[in-house]
């Protein structure tokens, strides 16, 4: 019980630590949420299906699935590249805005 709220505790102050000493870590979490929730809300689940019910599925459900599977592609890309772009112009912007 105590070693479990030990390492809780400790994920906790390692947590508020970056958060508190990296810069810009904001757009740092919104580059892991576009990778990570895209893959998971429509990449996977699509690609998922496919695989366990290819020989039975009709040809338009197996064509939506990779409309969906496209949209979580393309929508990762822009994300991810919005953020990056982000990333890149932060310290420039911050260094206008302090004068």
């Amino acid at each position: 019980m105590w070693k479990r709220r030990g390492v809780r505790t400790a994920l906790v102050v390692v947590c508020c630590a970056l958060a508190s000493f990296v810069p810009h870590f904001g757009l740092f979490i919104s580059l892991i949420g576009n990778l990570g929730a895209s893959l998971l809300m429509f990449i996977l689940p699509a690609m998922l299906h496919l695989a366990c019910f290819w020989s039975s599925a009709h040809p338009m459900r197996k064509a939506f699935h990779f409309l969906i599977i496209l949209f979580g592609v393309v929508a990762t890309a822009i994300g991810t590249a919005r953020t990056v772009d982000e990333l890149i112009h932060a310290d420039s912007d911050h260094a206008l805005c302090s004068g």
